[in-house]
């Protein structure tokens, strides 16, 4: 029995299913949208069939699908299998998707991750050199070697002219413009983060003689270097407005909403500073006077909140409305008060201080 059951034949080892059947069930799992298993599916095609005629094509789409999909592990993952089979023959769409892969982890705030994807890319055109250049000064700043992502954005600011000719409707060129945007609104943020200290507060009893003496003596020269100063920090806002061929709704609309704030904070300054006078109830209230010096500054931010929130909603990021408001003040400023609670929208020619010229 048991020299029966050894001389019996082998049963025959499962036959490798056809190429084309595959493709069959990979583009009805397409079709149907079944996404997780069409990527694994089109994943093994790759690496079972390489040389296949559409094993390249299921690679690029698998890359792009897990971008969309914002799983950015697994989408590095099929770049390098693509660029590692394909990458001489195919190098115009292997550097396409290292792009696209790039471009997304810069979306996702990890700009050491892309990095290393275009870090070694050679013979770049305009948008491509100025988009890793971009890349390497986010990179810099991410692993937080600030001299060296101070350099990198300095040197994208001189990449201005080079954006000429550069087309923002190309996934690339937007990405480029986008950067030489962010670079400009940086070397403005530092420049307003140098604000002159609050004028000194206050002291005594607010009769007009001391109030007169406090504005000539203290408030005056404080106005006219913070107005300097505040000019120089427009003008460094407005650069981000004018970058060619268009500005990047994202950065002008943050530089709107800094612009805001800015003077808001001018505002609650110029507030706390002001003399009090206790009332009968025990409060202490701003001295006589306090409307008409306070006024101006009213003016200027309220008008710059309004061209922050028409920004905002012409580049369709609703969320920065926020940023476009008075912050919270403290009670005893009236800042709470006088700021705008409601902010009508601002007309499509934005007024000063961030009308382009």
């Amino acid at each position: 029995m048991l020299l029966v059951v050894f001389l019996m034949p082998a049963r025959a080892a499962a036959q490798p299913v056809a190429p084309e059947a595959l493709l069959h069930e990979l583009d009805r799992r397409w079709q149907v949208l079944d996404v997780d298993i069409a990527i694994r599916q089109s994943m093994d095609f790759v690496r079972t069939h390489p040389k296949h005629e559409r094993a390249p094509a299921l690679c690029e789409r698998s890359v792009e699908v897990l971008v969309v999909l914002s799983r950015l592990d697994q989408a590095t993952t099929a770049l390098h299998t693509y660029l590692k089979l394909y990458g001489r023959s195919r190098s115009e769409d292997g550097n396409r998707l290292r792009w696209l892969v790039a471009r997304a982890h810069v979306g996702h705030e990890d700009a050491i991750r892309a990095e290393k994807l275009v870090r070694s890319l050679g013979r770049l055109g305009r948008p491509e050199r100025i988009a890793r250049l971009g890349i390497l000064a986010l990179a810099a700043h991410q692993r937080g070697d600030e001299p060296e992502a101070s350099k990198l954005f300095g040197r994208l600011v001189s990449q201005q002219r080079a954006l000429a000719g550069v087309s923002p409707d190309d996934p690339l060129g937007a990405f480029a413009i986008e950067m030489v945007s962010e670079a400009f609104y940086r070397r403005a943020q530092a420049l307003a983060a140098k604000v002159e200290a609050a004028p000194r507060r206050f002291r005594g009893v607010a009769t007009d003689e001391a109030l007169a003496r406090w504005a000539k003596d203290v408030l005056k020269p404080w106005v006219i270097a913070r107005h300097e100063h505040q000019k120089r920090v427009e003008a460094a806002y407005r650069d981000v407005l004018h970058v060619q061929p268009a500005a990047h709704p994202r950065w002008a609309t943050r530089s709107a909403a800094d612009v805001a704030q800015f003077l808001w904070q001018l505002v609650a300054d110029v507030g706390e500073a002001y003399p009090r006078t206790r009332m009968k109830d025990g409060s202490m209230r701003p001295a006589d006077g306090f409307d008409e010096v306070l006024a101006p500054y009213l003016r200027q931010a309220r008008a710059a909140s309004r061209i922050c929130v028409s920004y905002a909603v012409r580049s369709r990021w609703f969320e920065a409305i926020e940023r476009c408001r008075a912050p919270t003040a403290h009670d005893e400023t009236h800042t709470g008060e006088l700021a705008p609670t409601r902010l009508r929208i601002a007309t499509p020619v934005p007024p000063s201080p961030l009308r382009r010229r």
